[in-house]
C-alpha cells in the first residue's frame, strides 16, 4: 500500500492480512528486517506466532492444517473443503469452509465449536442384559408372552 499522510506521502507500507488488526509495517523497514536490521512502526511480529495462514490456529502450519483439504460433510460428495473468507455484507471477513464440488458451506467458528465439543454419539447397536427370574419377569409383563426354546 502507499501512504497518503502529509508526514510521509507516497511511502510504501505493508498492511496486516488479518481482518480488523490494523497493524502495519513500512516496506523499507520490512526489507531491513529481512536482512537482520529490525525496524517497525507497529508490532507485526505478533502474527509470526499464529502459525497457520489457512485457519489462524497456532498449533500447526498451513501445510498441516486439518481444516484445509478435509472431506466434504455431504454424503456421497467426493469434494474437499477449502478455507474461504466471506464477502457477504452480514458476515464480511468471517472464515468459512466451502466444498470444492458441492455447495456445502460451514462457518469456521461453528466447525471449531463442533471439534472442541463434539455431539454425543448414539450407539447403533446396544445389548441389554436383564438379570431376573422367569417368574418375576412374567409377573411384570402385561399381555401375552410366548417363549420358544
Amino acid at each position: 500500500m502507499i501512504s497518503g499522510t502529509n508526514k510521509k506521502p507516497n511511502r510504501m507500507f505493508l498492511k496486516c492480512q488479518f481482518v480488523g488488526c490494523g497493524s502495519f509495517q513500512r516496506l523499507d523497514d520490512a526489507i531491513k528486517e529481512s536482512h537482520g536490521a529490525v525496524g517497525s512502526s507497529s508490532s507485526p511480529k505478533q502474527h509470526r506466532s499464529l502459525g497457520c495462514f489457512g485457519c489462524g490456529e497456532n498449533d500447526h502450519w498451513r501445510n498441516k492444517c486439518p481444516w484445509v483439504g478435509s472431506p466434504c460433510r455431504e454424503d456421497g460428495c467426493s469434494g474437499t473443503r477449502e478455507m474461504k473468507v466471506s464477502k457477504w455484507d452480514s458476515h464480511q471477513g468471517s472464515k468459512y469452509l466451502g466444498c470444492t464440488k458441492c455447495n456445502d458451506k460451514q462457518w469456521f467458528s461453528e466447525a471449531k465449536k463442533l471439534k472442541e465439543n463434539p455431539p454425543p454419539t448414539i450407539p447403533t447397536v446396544a445389548q441389554i442384559v436383564i438379570q431376573t427370574t422367569l417368574e418375576d419377569l412374567c409377573s411384570k409383563l402385561k399381555g401375552d408372552l410366548s417363549l420358544e426354546k
